[in-house]
């Protein structure tokens, strides 16, 4: 894990990581646990809904995109965790077969008002199978440690 601290990352800043395959099963057993809509877990229903075909639940794209997100080593050992998501937007689905990538961009930072020990960073996150195709666009907070004095 990395040891990098608020003080570290510069704006502009832009972390990758890829190569999450989802398979049908995995996307209707995510789904049949947590987001259990037909479309999600029934393959005939699936195919005669308005995507032909079984997709992946939002949520479980957003897992998706989360587990990418600590695979960039961003995170390290300095993360204090996020107050929230700004933003989401799921822009295409992700089907069996996908294979997601994220690109995260660090479009702001500044030093809390409350604490100066931490820093707050605006993130764009976008999601995007093997073809490009955008899947998912966020923007989150992330509030990281300052290096300490």
């Amino acid at each position: 894990m990395s040891d990098r601290f608020f003080e570290d990352f510069e704006v502009g800043q832009i972390f990758t990581a890829g190569g999450i395959e989802l398979s049908q099963e995995e996307i209707m057993e995510f789904a049949r646990n947590y987001d259990p809509q037909p479309f999600h877990v029934d393959i005939d229903y699936a195919e005669k809904f308005q995507y032909g075909g079984i997709i992946a639940s939002g949520f479980h794209t957003m897992a998706v995109t989360m587990r990418l997100f600590v695979d960039t080593g961003f995170l390290g050992t300095s993360s204090l965790g996020s107050p929230g998501i700004e933003s989401i937007q799921f822009i295409s689905p992700v089907r069996p077969g996908d294979v997601l990538s994220l690109s995260v961009l660090l479009e702001n930072k500044r030093v809390s008002k409350s604490d100066p020990t931490r820093g707050i960073m605006v993130l764009d996150y976008t999601t995007t199978n093997q073809e490009d195709e955008v899947k998912l666009k966020m923007k989150g907070i992330v509030l990281m440690k300052c290096r300490p004095k």
